[in-house]
């Protein structure tokens, strides 16, 4: 069993351009992958009233030493939109991270599906996502292209202000290492805040 904590933050400098800086940390027994806190500044350009861009900086820091620092740098096609009290955000996302030590860039893609709906007319909120990653060029990286791991997530939101809210859930995450199956229980905490 895991738990992650999370921190996402917003800054607008105009309707078009806003910064956003997401970072997450876990405390874990882990059997692979050297995620135990990331961090992913970016700036989001809106084009349209549903529609944005992003392109930041993602690394990911592990806590054993045994793990290499992974970083680079990563891109969104993010769709935001609602039916009612029903509200979708998908968000397809590209990166590009080069292990420490290393010049293999490992690319692998993911897309990030969430609804959540009130909870009648409270401040409290429903939410499901579902986001699978693949690798895409996995040259000298020891990694295998396709299907790299699905994290499915069911939870609750409260709203702490029109700007704030913070989020309580599960997540079961699916990875394949090298054609094996492992699934990981996360407890997931976060606060979501728009500075403005």
């Amino acid at each position: 069993m895991r738990a992650t904590a999370s921190v996402d933050l917003y800054y607008a400098f105009s309707p078009q351009w806003t910064l956003n800086l997401f970072t997450e940390g876990q405390l874990d027994r882990n059997f692979g992958r050297a995620a135990d806190f990331f961090f992913r500044p970016n700036i989001q350009y809106r084009f349209a009233e549903d529609w944005r861009v992003a392109a930041g900086y993602v690394q990911f820091q592990p806590i054993q030493a045994s793990f290499a620092t992974e970083r680079g740098a990563f891109q969104d096609l993010i769709y935001q939109h609602s039916w009612g009290n029903l509200a979708l955000y998908n968000r397809a996302r590209v990166n590009e991270t080069f292990a420490d030590h290393s010049s293999a860039m490992l690319v692998f893609a993911s897309d990030f599906i969430d609804l959540h709906h009130p909870i009648g007319d409270s401040a409290w909120y429903a939410e499901i996502y579902d986001e699978p990653y693949f690798n895409l060029k996995v040259d000298d990286t020891g990694r295998q292209a396709g299907f790299q791991l699905n994290k499915s997530y069911v939870g609750v939101g409260y709203n702490l202000s029109p700007k704030t809210y913070t989020t309580f859930g599960y997540e079961l995450a699916a990875y394949d290492v090298s054609g094996t199956l492992f699934t990981a229980h996360i407890f997931k905490v976060g606060l979501v805040a728009h500075l403005n």
